[in-house]
Order: C-alpha cells, then sequence, then structure tokens
C-alpha cells in the first residue's frame, strides 16, 4: 500500500436504499494514468466523488496516499474535475479564477493569467461565462484545475463537449501531468483519445472493475 495513490476497501454507496457501489476494491499506484470506462449510469461519476471526498461510502474505507480520504490535508492533494460546470455564470472567466482562488490560493495572479491564456480564454476573460459554449465551459474548467498543484487528478469527461481544438489543449496539458509523474484517473468513453494511458478500467458492475489493459 505504501505505493498506492488510491486504495478502496471494500466501499459501497447507495441512494434510496440502492446499490450504485456495492463491496468495491481498487487501487490505483502512484504515478499511474488510467482511464475508466463504463456504460452510462453504471457508477463512474459516483465512485470519483467518493475518492474525491465529495461523497462518503456507506462502507468500507478509501485512503488516499495511505491517509483517510477525508483528511484535509489529504484533500488538497486532490484535484478534482466534475462532469458539469460550478461556474457563477453571471460573473466572468476572471471574476470566477478569483473568486476560487481566495479560498483554495491555487496561485498568483500570473498563474491565473497563464492557465487562461493556456486554455485561449484570454480574450474572452471578462465575458459572462453563462455566454460562453459548451467547449469554452470545459475549457475554463481545465484551466482551474490547471492552476492546482495536485498530486492525484480525478477527471470526470473532460473531454465531452470539446471541439478537435480543445482536445488538442487537454491532451496537452495531460501529457504535462504525465510527465510531471502525476497520478491521473480519468472518466472517458471517447475511445480515441487514450493512447497514453497505461492502464484502462472497465466498470461492469457495483461490485467489479476489471482491468482492460
Amino acid at each position: 500500500m505504501n505505493n498506492c495513490a488510491i486504495y478502496a476497501d471494500l466501499i459501497s454507496k447507495k441512494f434510496d436504499n440502492q446499490y450504485i457501489i456495492k463491496n468495491l476494491n481498487f487501487s490505483l499506484k502512484k504515478s499511474e494514468n488510467a482511464l475508466l470506462t463504463g456504460r452510462n449510469g453504471i457508477g463512474k461519476t459516483t465512485l470519483l466523488r467518493l475518492f474525491a471526498g465529495v461523497l462518503r461510502p456507506n462502507d468500507g474505507s478509501i485512503e488516499i496516499l495511505g491517509n483517510s480520504v477525508h483528511d484535509n490535508k489529504t484533500r488538497s492533494s486532490i484535484a478534482y474535475m466534475s462532469p458539469g460546470d460550478a461556474f457563477y455564470k453571471h460573473l466572468s472567466a476572471y471574476e470566477n479564477l478569483t473568486f476560487f482562488n481566495k479560498f483554495l490560493n491555487f496561485g498568483t495572479k500570473n498563474d491565473l493569467d497563464d492557465s487562461l491564456k493556456k486554455v485561449d480564454l484570454w480574450e474572452a476573460r471578462n465575458v459572462a461565462v453563462k455566454n460562453y459554449s459548451t467547449g469554452m465551459k470545459k475549457r475554463l474548467s481545465i484551466s482551474i484545475s490547471m492552476l492546482q498543484e495536485a498530486q492525484i487528478y480525478l477527471l470526470d469527461e473532460p473531454f465531452k463537449g470539446l471541439d478537435d481544438y480543445g482536445k488538442k489543449i487537454l491532451n496537452k496539458y495531460l501529457k504535462e501531468l504525465k510527465e510531471g509523474n502525476k497520478t491521473i484517473l480519468l472518466v472517458s468513453n471517447l475511445f480515441e483519445e487514450i493512447d497514453y494511458f497505461e492502464s484502462i478500467y472497465e466498470f461492469v458492475s457495483a461490485s467489479k472493475l476489471e482491468r482492460k489493459k
């Protein structure tokens, strides 16, 4: 377990008395780049939210880098990108980044500027997010992830809604994370974007993740 970034021991999660995840074991080693696939609704997003500490399991335990996922210091080592956006729509991209930075202390003003430039949103930085396209909102989510100095990156459907240009930006970012020996667990069913993943897991049932690669 010393080499584990994520270790889940017999975890279960249910909603309205229905198990989405039941007695599931899973481990991901440090610096592993993994893709998680599976049919819609099977529990991929729930699993990532458990690993991020957003949800608590009904049973079992989750360790991140050898410590409980619910330890505040441990959670600071995780960068989590949800499948939707959680922005303040009436604020601009720059205002959103500044707001989150006050609470999470991502970086300096230069870091905020650089992250927007990397995802090609600098020219639209003062536009209200409610006027952004789906792809622009997704790129804004990527820019927030870029600001975090985490060890583990949990990315839920980051390719969804991106055009080819946005995918190119995301692929470049993932390559940088890989070169930085970061641990990545990415949820996606867009199989054309998996070349750089060293392992692939398929969520086949509430209690089973099957390694495909």
